[in-house]
């Protein structure tokens, strides 16, 4: 009895992992026939869209170094209200970034994702 319920769940097992695989394969063929090729404005759109990317990671990576060093910052104040105040002031510049910057990356991938 145990040998056939195993028997059964490898043998499910294995059907459902060959309809994920063929499943898969239909998707990758729809997304190979439209050709960004055809379309010169396509393609131009989608390089730049791509570098806007690139270019949102590198201030992303920007503020949080910022973060970074804000934290740094108040832990070296030592209870000075001026280093505090500047940390405060570092902290909250690099919170506003990366939520901008984040909000940019969504914005980015959805025009991408409609085009």
């Amino acid at each position: 009895m145990k040998k056939t319920i195993f028997r059964s769940a490898v043998f499910s097992s294995v059907s459902w992992l060959s309809c994920v695989s063929a499943v898969s394969a239909e998707f990758q063929n729809v997304a190979t026939t439209r050709e960004s090729a055809d379309l010169p404005t396509a393609d131009f759109l989608n390089r730049a869209l791509h570098y806007t990317n690139v270019g949102i990671a590198l201030v992303f990576i920007l503020f949080l170094l910022l973060m970074l060093a804000s934290g740094i910052e108040f832990l070296m104040a030592g209870g000075d209200e001026i280093s505090l105040q500047k940390a405060h002031r570092m902290w909250r510049i690099a919170s506003l970034g990366i939520t901008s910057t984040l909000i940019g990356y969504i914005v980015v991938n959805l025009i991408k994702f409609f085009l």
